[in-house]
């Protein structure tokens, strides 16, 4: 009966808690950048300022993202993802994730995998869905990660 009682009183100072600092258990914040949602030609993020962001094809890092547009580094499916893409992301982060698609159209060419390690960084080629996946999970772990975020072919 004691526990009971007890447990009772936290649940109401939880309550009063929640009621005075405006807690809001469905959104809390993550300290880096996650991906909510991920399906063919739609990226959705939420920064850790708690913004909420889409995107065909995204850049993101830590404390933000941005469109990916593949028009500035003239990237295309084959060579696939330029030294130039991954660029501004590498003093973002530890880690760098470059995806290959839904499909795993895009390619990933040896050089700008290289050129990732060869800045002393972690770098994971994966398809675009099992990239979401340990992306979020570095993210949640508190991982400086970053990547390259295809969703499509």
């Amino acid at each position: 009966m004691k526990i009971f009682k007890y447990f009772s009183i936290i649940l109401v100072l939880v309550g009063v808690l929640c009621i005075t600092t405006s807690c809001d258990w469905s959104k809390q914040k993550s300290e880096n950048s996650i991906i909510t949602h991920s399906s063919w030609g739609k990226t959705t993020v939420q920064h850790p300022d708690g913004s909420v962001h889409n995107y065909e094809d995204v850049k993101i890092w830590p404390t933000g993202s941005r469109a990916w547009d593949w028009k500035e580094h003239n990237t295309h499916h084959v060579p696939g993802t330029q030294i130039a893409d991954v660029q501004e992301l590498l003093d973002k982060a530890d880690i760098i994730i470059l995806t290959r698609g839904m499909d795993e159209v895009l390619q990933v060419p040896q050089v700008t995998i290289d050129y990732v390690k060869d800045n002393n960084k972690i770098v994971h080629v994966l398809r675009t869905q099992d990239a979401v996946i340990l992306f979020n999970q570095l993210s949640k772990e508190g991982k400086k990660v970053a990547g390259l975020f295809h969703s499509t072919c």
